[in-house]
């Protein structure tokens, strides 16, 4: 098992044990992964030339009952649903494009929900609809970005794609007070072991032209207990550690 020194549970918070990072034995005990229910796509364009994006997960909204979920790529770009399962398009946001994120912990009603505005700065709303923009500089990026709350430790994060090593890189900043942020600049980038296995692929697939594999692209960060994860338009899984908010980071695939 792993080394369990430095790993620790607070009291009170549960714990998923993806791995055995923090397992010191295991004894009469197997871990199960179950077999999810498929439900296919259950948010559609109506527009059949259209495809579907988003950059935030959808947020649950216990004063109105109801998930809402913010898109881009089609005409309607606010969804809302009472299970999750069946969505109807909503108002249109008053601006394009939001990363939006539900903030229970904010006083102020006027600021319950909090997005980014991809290299354009900051907004707050009242419903998710209804949108302020504000006096913030933004966190700049190449093209892409994702964003999300830590509503235990009241954190946002902020990923953005910027150049690294081997080209696209994950960038990232976060905030406790939605108005001062903490660039750390990259924190994640392919490696030489990355450049390796693309060319490795390209000669199996019989490409003339082998390139580096490793391009981080589209990379959101959401927490998972103790720790952060995300997924890249590539596919790759990946986690970063502990605590963002005080720059603690280390990653792994």
């Amino acid at each position: 098992m792993n080394n369990t020194m430095d790993f620790s549970v607070p009291c009170g918070q549960r714990q998923l044990f993806l791995d055995d990072v923090g397992i010191e034995h295991l004894e009469n005990l197997t871990r199960t992964l179950h077999q999810p229910s498929k439900k296919g796509a259950v948010v559609r364009s109506a527009n059949p030339t259209q495809t579907i994006q988003t950059r935030t997960a959808p947020t649950w909204d216990p004063e109105e009952g109801v998930y809402k979920f913010w898109v881009i790529g089609t005409d309607e770009s606010y969804r809302v649903s009472a299970d999750g399962l069946h969505w109807i398009p909503g108002p249109e946001p008053n601006i394009g494009g939001p990363m939006a994120v539900r903030d229970p912990n904010d006083p102020d009603p006027n600021r319950r929900y909090k997005a980014a505005l991809l290299n354009a700065g900051f907004a707050v709303s009242p419903d998710g609809v209804n949108w302020t923009k504000l006096d913030v500089p933004a966190v700049q990026s190449s093209d892409e970005g994702n964003f999300s709350y830590n509503e235990k430790e009241g954190t946002f994060i902020h990923t953005v794609k910027r150049s690294g090593p081997y080209g696209r890189s994950l960038a990232m900043a976060t905030s406790t007070d939605f108005e001062h942020w903490d660039d750390y600049g990259v924190v994640f980038h392919a490696d030489e072991v990355d450049q390796e296995m693309g060319r490795c692929d390209r000669s199996t697939t019989h490409q003339s032209q082998p390139s580096p594999n490793g391009i981080q692209y589209a990379r959101t960060l959401q927490r998972t207990d103790l720790q952060y994860g995300g997924i890249s338009l590539r596919g790759d899984i990946y986690w970063v550690a502990v605590h963002v908010s005080s720059h603690r980071q280390s990653s792994y695939r």
